[in-house]
């Protein structure tokens, strides 16, 4: 009877990890192939000259907080760049529950810390030296910070090609996320369809707002004549 009990509860056990490791093998988020990258990334535009459509992309990076690193409007082709430190953005937020949690577990460290001085105090006045010295190596060792998230830097690549009678504008976005001690944490492509077409739909109006300028300017100069 004691060995049925037993096979009954190794397999209750086995159960959830079965399930567990099932979880696991999903397939990747992302799986686009190269010819759906293209597509997401890509619009034509009905602009003849590569200059205006550039001009209308730089204004649009640099309104979205981008830097500007290259551009050449003669060969359609820009780069730019924008930082965002990750700590600040958080430290900015409210006080969420995790960090009301964490908060807890300091004040209960400080407690437990102090009783356990105490108590090698008077060991220590007892004549026991305790064993604090012999775990000093250790607590330096975990003071050790481990690499955070402190910057995300985001690189944009954009290019403007002659296509039929329109401009094919071509952007990619990719992500970097650089750690505290100066390494990288991960960088990957950004390749979330609705991200280009929030900046396509940006880029339309501030096409829309460049042609509106220059058309002002024209009539202006036909007044003066």
């Amino acid at each position: 009877m004691r060995r049925n009990s037993d096979r009954t509860v190794a397999i209750l056990v086995g159960v959830p990890l079965g399930f567990t490791g099932c979880a696991t093998t999903g397939r990747p988020v992302s799986e686009l192939t190269p010819l759906q990258i293209r597509y997401i990334q890509t619009r034509d535009y009905e602009v003849m000259e590569k200059k205006v459509l550039i001009q209308a992309v730089m204004g649009q990076l640099q309104d979205d907080g981008y830097i500007i690193k290259e551009a050449n409007g003669d060969l359609g082709f820009l780069t730019a760049r924008k930082e965002e430190d990750l700590r600040a953005a958080k430290s900015s937020g409210s006080i969420t529950a995790g960090q009301a949690a964490l908060g807890t577990a300091v004040i209960i460290g400080f407690v437990v810390g102090a009783v356990l001085l105490a108590k090698h105090e008077a060991k220590r006045r007892d004549g026991h030296p305790g064993d604090f010295g012999s775990s000093s190596s250790s607590l330096n060792h975990d003071s050790e910070s481990s690499p955070q998230d402190r910057i995300k830097v985001t690189q944009c690549t954009v290019t403007v090609t002659p296509n039929g009678e329109h401009m094919r504008l071509r952007v990619n976005f990719e992500e970097e996320v650089q750690n505290d001690h100066g390494g990288v944490n991960r960088a990957l492509p950004v390749q979330d369809e609705k991200v280009y077409q929030d900046f396509f739909t940006r880029v339309d109006k501030s096409l829309f707002l460049e042609r509106e300028t220059v058309a002002a300017s024209t009539d202006t100069l036909h007044v003066l004549r």
